[in-house]
């Protein structure tokens, strides 16, 4: 008795080596598919279809994928072109001055402008909590960026209008505002050798 192969479903490695392939027989339901070895598998014109099947989803799939990279990439340039904006309030400390509303400068910084200028424009333009007037609770923790300019997370008691209350603050402005709790982080963290001499 002859059975005929309907359709190869799917392919798998064997322990052993080689491979098997999922069969669905004709005149059968699923129930009666089974794995058969490539050694016993005498159906060449069934192979080569599953075969010209698996090769389309690989290329398929391969296209999805580097489409979908194609699309982040674009979206990710598109991200770092845009012209950043940030609301910057300059304080005026002049008593002489009556205007409830302190002035507001808006400071844009795009890619196309040298890297000096622009962390020029960022270090004039921003103005820290500290700079503000607000008072620190505790530094937290250093941190070296790209530049080597060492930067100082700071914990300022609240309330502040930042997140958590603390904010990243470079070092030549903390040395300016909080000279105290730098010690005090430096000294928490030193380890002193405790060992007597003989």
């Amino acid at each position: 008795m002859f059975f005929f192969k309907e359709k190869i479903l799917a392919k798998r490695r064997r322990r052993r080596g080689g491979y098997e392939y999922y069969i669905k027989w004709v005149g059968y339901d699923d129930s009666a598919n089974e794995w058969i070895p490539a050694t016993s598998l005498n159906c060449p014109e069934r192979l080569a279809e599953f075969q010209r099947e698996e090769a389309r989803k690989r290329k398929r799939s391969q296209k999805e994928r580097t489409h979908s990279q194609k699309r982040r990439r674009n979206r990710n340039n598109n991200n770092k072109n845009r012209v950043k904006k940030r609301r910057v309030k300059i304080i005026d400390n002049d008593d002489d001055d009556d205007d409830d509303e302190p002035p507001t400068k808006s400071v844009e910084s795009s890619n196309s402008s040298s890297i000096k200028s622009d962390k020029d424009r960022r270090t004039n333009s921003v103005i820290y909590g500290v700079e503000k007037g607000y008072k620190v609770q505790a530094i937290l923790g250093i941190n070296r960026t790209k530049g080597d300019q060492l930067h100082y997370l700071v914990h300022y008691k609240s309330p502040t209008i930042f997140e958590d209350n603390m904010e990243l603050i470079p070092a030549n402005i903390a040395k300016k505002y909080c000279e105290d709790e730098i010690i005090q982080f430096y000294e928490t963290r030193i380890a002193w050798n405790d060992r007597q001499h003989d």
